[in-house]
């Protein structure tokens, strides 16, 4: 018994020994404003979809589509509320 409660105190201390402090470099840590910085260069300047005059009124849409001679994209999700809440 004295032999178990020694080896698991030896794997216990071996264990906190090993993990030690964890590793925080100091380059890592960032300020706020500088990983707001960061999350803005990697979004995009420009989104083709925002530029989209998007229609809630089906028949203008489809005036619309006729004058410009394009296609209209309907959009349907589901029964009721949209993405499928009810």
């Amino acid at each position: 018994m004295l032999r178990v409660t020694a080896v698991g105190f030896v794997m216990l201390l071996a264990s906190a020994v090993w993990a030690g402090e964890s590793p925080t470099p100091k380059e890592l840590v960032k300020s706020p404003e500088a990983l707001k910085a960061e999350i803005e260069a990697f979004k995009p300047e420009q989104l083709a979809w925002q530029e989209i005059q998007w229609k809630t009124c089906l028949l203008e849409a489809f005036a619309e589509s006729r004058v410009k001679k394009k296609p209209v994209f309907l959009w349907v999700v589901g029964q009721g509320e949209g993405l499928g809440r009810l």
